[in-house]
């Protein structure tokens, strides 16, 4: 038995002794446990901000008998197969807990997972809650066990389409004998290969060079982050891929090790936590308004060209299509509405907002001061308020600025601004530990204080407005 579930054993064994049902144990009688949970994602992404709130309601579900210790890249920053090499440490119970997304199970022997990976199946957020909510997610989750883990909750993410370099992705025959970047999966790679395409993770370095040399075509990514990537995109809106499904796991020696009430525990919370994450993701619909709106580039493929992609997919939706679970999802899928048409957008919101408005009306630099309490209590998680918490300056000058943290964590990071009335446009270049992001603020010059509250990001909103929502002091 590992030494966390035989200190879970003992603890059940210490409960048992303080207190009987129905009677109140005096205060500190039993020391939390505390559970290792790790994802690869960084604080800010949306598998972190779901982590964050599971741990919200295992402290308050389970009246402070377990704890979550967070692991960000648990696995190591710049390393391929990310997914998998987190998977590995929950398997072997190196960490307790995970969240890793359903597509990389397929690489770890999980087969019942994959008909959620099918393309072009899966096309809409409403199909989506009702997979992971309903009497589908039971089955699909029942393979892990095979894995040495216990699946308590599938929480969505985005829907995933694919991003051309240079010019927009309308036929499979584009992608033939080209690269693609994607997370590493067996099915999501046996769609590419469909394609002609040559699929790799390309960790680090690998993508910016891969693109800086011509040899990345395109990307597989979702609205919400695909003005992160290191070079500019063309969403094909109207092909939808798959979802981003997240799998919230625990290892089953662990599991299997807490108390029966302490289990009962972590499965209300992965419930609530993905009522939750839900509830309050961003639709698909307007993720593409908001990719557009901060100068995202989107295309229709167009009905003809669409048929062109299921034919090829054809041979590898068959394969899929023997695991009775698709033809759920298809029974499913035919019950409800069509998923929303998204409209195609242009580029010229950048062009627009540079000629608006003389970005010398903010010139200057400003200064905050944060503490990691401060950050937390509005919502951030506390190993990025940690990180983030410090004397921080903000230099604007004629379309430019530059972000400088005194406490030496962070890189100086820059990038360029654009105003249009009350309205700023905030984009962070990429780079060495610099997010390619994009913040829409809006703004306000009092004398000395300069107000900025965001109003949308290509990041989680809740981030930022955690981190902007202070009056920055012009010190010069």
């Amino acid at each position: 038995m590992k030494r966390l579930a035989m200190a879970a054993a003992a603890l059940v064994l210490l409960a048992g002794c303080a207190a009987g049902p129905g009677e109140s144990k005096s205060a500190g009688s039993v020391r939390a446990i505390t559970l290792r949970i790790g994802t690869d994602d960084k604080p800010g992404r949306p598998a972190a901000e779901a982590i964050a709130e599971f741990a919200r309601q295992v402290a308050t579900v389970s009246n402070g008998a377990l704890r979550m210790d967070p692991i960000w890249q648990a696995a190591g920053a710049d390393i391929g197969h990310w997914d998998q090499e987190v998977a590995k440490r929950i398997v072997s119970g190196d960490l307790d807990m995970g969240l890793i997304p359903s597509r990389a199970w397929d690489t770890e022997g999980v087969t019942s997972l994959r008909v959620l990976n099918t393309p072009m199946l899966i096309d809409s957020d409403r199909l989506v809650d009702e997979i992971v909510a309903g009497e589908l997610a039971g089955p699909l989750m029942a393979g892990l066990e095979q894995a040495g883990v216990t699946g308590l909750a599938l929480i969505p993410e985005e829907l995933r389409h694919l991003y051309g370099f240079g010019q927009a992705i309308l036929t499979p025959g584009q992608l033939a004998g080209k690269q693609v970047r994607a997370p590493y999966s067996q099915t999501a790679y046996a769609a590419i290969e469909a394609l002609g395409g040559k699929p790799g993770d390309f960790p680090g370095e690998a993508f910016p060079a891969g693109l800086e040399n011509g040899a990345i075509t395109a990307a597989e990514s979702s609205y919400g982050l695909a003005l992160d990537l290191p070079a500019k995109s063309y969403a094909t809106v109207d092909l939808t891929l798959y979802p981003k499904i997240n799998v919230l796991v625990i290892n089953t020696d662990t599991f299997r090790g807490l108390s029966p009430e302490q289990q009962r525990a972590l499965r209300e919370a992965a419930r609530i936590t993905r009522e939750k994450v839900t509830r309050t993701r961003t639709p698909e619909d307007a993720a593409a308004a908001g990719f557009c709106a901060a100068g995202g580039n989107g295309v229709k493929a167009g009905p003809e060209r669409i048929k062109e992609f299921e034919r090829a997919w054809q041979p590898l939706v068959a394969e899929l299509g023997k695991d009775s679970l698709l033809t759920r999802i298809k029974g499913l899928k035919a019950a409800l509405p069509p998923a929303p048409a998204v409209t195609a957008c242009r580029p010229g919101a950048v062009g627009q907002w540079a000629t608006t408005d003389d970005p010398a009306k903010v010139n200057g630099t400003y200064r905050i001061e944060l503490t990691a309490e401060e950050l937390e209590g509005r919502g951030m998680p506390a190993g990025d308020a940690a990180n983030n918490a410090g004397v921080i300056t903000m230099t604007f000058k004629d379309g430019r600025f530059l972000q400088h943290e005194e406490h030496g964590r962070w890189p100086d990071c820059g990038g360029s601004y654009a105003l249009r009335g009350s309205e700023m446009r905030w984009s962070q270049d990429g780079g060495k530990m610099c997010n390619a992001i994009t913040v829409l603020v809006t703004w306000k010059l009092d004398g000395n204080e300069l107000t900025m509250t965001p109003t949308q990001a290509t990041e989680a909103l809740d981030f930022w407005k955690a981190w902007f929502a202070e009056t920055w002091k012009r010190v010069r």
